[in-house]
């Protein structure tokens, strides 16, 4: 019997068919990033005729969790989702006096939880989009916990010596202009 999927869940069987695939050291590092998995469902599908699926040894997921854990496991899920976390929950939680830097976060934050249920990881312009406003809230944040209103001069680029030595400068450049 070939499962119909009119208005109903079509992605738990995929966690269920590659959890069951998985060994445990395969779900610490997945299967590598040429990795497959089988599938009972598309393998029913080919044995009936039926011309819609794909091959029963897929190479990729249709979830985005999935294909990070499928191709190299937690280990590789967790290194590419704690930027994207971590900025969202500092921009949440540090950054709410920026209205801007906030829906940054909320967007990044959807972008995270619609991973368990599509969104699969591409080099696409929308993870690069992803990624590059995760790093730009992260350092606004950090920025905004270093001083809030910082003299330019006053920056990491200059210590005391150097900033006196500076000023000295200036000062006798500006004194000999006529």
């Amino acid at each position: 019997h070939i499962k119909q999927f009119n208005a109903d869940d079509t992605r738990t069987f995929l966690y269920t068919e590659l959890f069951d695939d998985l060994n445990t050291k395969q779900l610490f590092f997945g299967k590598g990033f040429l990795g497959t998995y089988f599938s009972e469902y598309f393998l029913l599908l080919q044995k009936t005729g039926e011309t819609n699926g794909d091959s029963y040894i897929r190479f990729t997921v249709e979830v985005g969790f999935l294909q990070l854990i499928l191709k190299g496991g937690f280990v590789f899920f967790l290194l590419y989702t704690l930027p994207m976390i971590y900025a969202a929950i500092l921009g949440i939680f540090k950054g709410y006096n920026n209205r801007l830097i906030f829906m940054l976060s909320v967007f990044i934050l959807n972008e995270f939880f619609l991973m368990f249920f599509e969104n699969i990881p591409s080099y696409t312009i929308n993870f690069f989009i992803l990624f590059f406003l995760s790093g730009y809230i992260i350092k606004f944040v950090k920025n905004m916990e270093v001083k809030p209103k910082q003299n330019y001069t006053k920056s990491v680029f200059f210590d005391k010596d150097k900033k006196q030595l500076l000023t000295n400068n200036l000062d006798s450049i500006l004194s000999q202009t006529p």
